[in-house]
């Protein structure tokens, strides 16, 4: 069975039925797995674009010894 998202389209503000489209980065972080990317819900309508700027959380490589 086929679910159907609905809520708010993060473009034009409308209510109804929402699609996904993920712009993927190729960056290993510890927020998404394998890799980064930025999850943009919108209508039938509007045409998503990638974020201006992302956030991706990530551990250090190795520890620094003072």
């Amino acid at each position: 069975m086929c679910e159907i998202e609905s809520g708010i389209c993060e473009i034009c503000g409308n209510e109804g039925p929402l699609l996904r489209t993920y712009f993927y980065y190729g960056i290993k972080c510890d927020c998404h797995s394998p890799e980064h990317f930025e999850l943009i819900r919108h209508c039938q309508d509007c045409v998503p674009k990638p974020p201006n700027m992302t956030t991706v959380y990530m551990k250090p490589v190795t520890k620094q010894t003072q």
